[in-house]
């Protein structure tokens, strides 16, 4: 009976040793150089000789860094896709800028050919050419002067 009780005695007592010395490895440090300039490392400063003191690092709390890191990934992709949605916004303005600068240029060419012409020839849906003048040309005149100053502002 006395031995599994000095196995966990042992056992214990190797975790304790264990814990204790990856507890000591955050610990300050000293660091110096010796006589043939080898610099070293040590946990306890030499006792002839002159030492830096290093401090440990600070403690990294991983789970709020990771929360950190998780807000910050959230942010880039937010601002990333308000990024996307301005270009594509912008994008899509152009197009229809683009757009009625070409309806504008068309809308003046017909009505040179509608004003310089008293009959213009016409094809309509389905394909059929016809000729117009007189008050239907004039309407049309009217119709694209409309369509000028609306498009070519």
């Amino acid at each position: 009976m006395k031995k599994p009780l000095i196995l966990s005695v042992l056992i214990t007592g190797l975790g304790l040793t264990l814990l204790l010395a990856s507890a000591n490895t955050l610990m300050a440090a000293y660091k110096w150089v010796d006589e043939n300039g080898v610099t070293h490392f040590t946990q306890t400063p030499p006792p002839d000789k002159e030492a830096e003191f290093i401090k440990p690092p600070p403690e990294v709390d991983t789970k709020k860094a990771v929360e950190a890191l998780k807000a910050r990934q959230k942010t880039f992709a937010d601002s990333l896709e308000a990024r996307n949605k301005s270009l594509a916004e912008a994008k899509k303005k152009q197009q229809e800028q683009t757009d009625k600068k070409k309806r504008c240029e068309q809308a003046k060419t017909n009505l040179s050919n509608f004003t310089a012409r008293p009959q213009v020839r016409v094809t309509d849906k389905d394909g059929n050419v016809r000729k117009i003048g007189g008050e239907e040309r004039e309407n049309k005149i009217k119709e694209l002067e409309k369509q000028i100053e609306e498009l070519c502002k």
